[in-house]
């Protein structure tokens, strides 16, 4: 979809805003670099939109710039892309370059299309304290559905880790705090529940899950996969 209305922006907006704002063909190249950059960090919105308005406004400021700095040739790159059309909207939100046990990576579908989302999960006790009672905090502005997904996936990996390893008593005695960042965004939907087992037997167990390896859907109870929704805008 990205390539696809980069090659709109290059093939039909820029035509069009070059012939309204009346500079010559040699006077103004926007790379296509430039365009995916004003893609991911401007108009992330359905349509292009949000695209032809941002190609208008750089070659407005390019015009202006011909006319009071007597300038001939105008390239516009991702280096000066800010110059042109002020700082961008949306940035990358990577926390992690290597994410470690209890951290898994998730996708959610928003009105600007796909995000990543991180699950962290952390735990709070001794778990080698016999005293020690088990259980799951949440936080993170989660919805009552994310909620129920979070007592579910804590349930089946409780269940599942007791299977594979009866000697394991992570859950028994471990109080686990969930956490999904940027608290002050609401967050809600029947697709985390895979993430989130992940997340605890990735901290149950110790091991790491790859960073670059995102996930999503929803687990029940039985550890089946629900249908997946919205899929392509993920």
């Amino acid at each position: 979809a990205v390539v696809s209305t980069q090659s709109t922006g290059q093939r039909y907006l820029s035509p069009t805003a070059r012939k309204n704002s009346g500079i010559e063909d040699k006077s103004l190249s926007i790379s296509d670099e430039a365009v995916l950059a004003l893609i991911r960090g401007y108009c992330r919105e359905s349509g292009v939109r949000s695209l032809q308005k941002h190609i208008d406004q750089i070659y407005r400021k390019a015009a202006m710039k011909i006319v009071s700095d007597a300038e001939t040739t105008i390239a516009v790159s991702p280096d000066n892309l800010e110059d042109f059309v002020g700082k961008p909207k949306f940035v990358s939100q990577r926390l992690y370059e290597d994410t470690p046990p209890g951290v898994v990576t998730g996708l959610a579908w928003t009105s600007m299309g796909g995000k990543e989302l991180y699950i962290e999960t952390v735990c709070v006790s001794n778990v080698k304290d016999k005293k020690s009672k088990g259980g799951l905090v949440t936080t993170g502005q989660l919805g009552s559905v994310m909620e129920e997904s979070t007592k579910i996936a804590h349930t089946f990996a409780k269940s599942f880790l007791q299977e594979i390893d009866p000697g394991n008593t992570f859950f028994k005695r471990g109080e686990i705090h969930l956490h999904v960042p940027e608290g002050a965004t609401p967050k809600d939907g029947p697709s985390a529940g895979v993430t989130i087992v992940t997340a605890l037997l990735s901290l149950a167990t110790g091991t790491a899950v790859r960073p670059n390896f995102a996930m999503t859907g929803e687990v029940s109870l039985t550890a089946r996969l629900c249908q997946l929704v919205e899929s392509k805008r993920r």
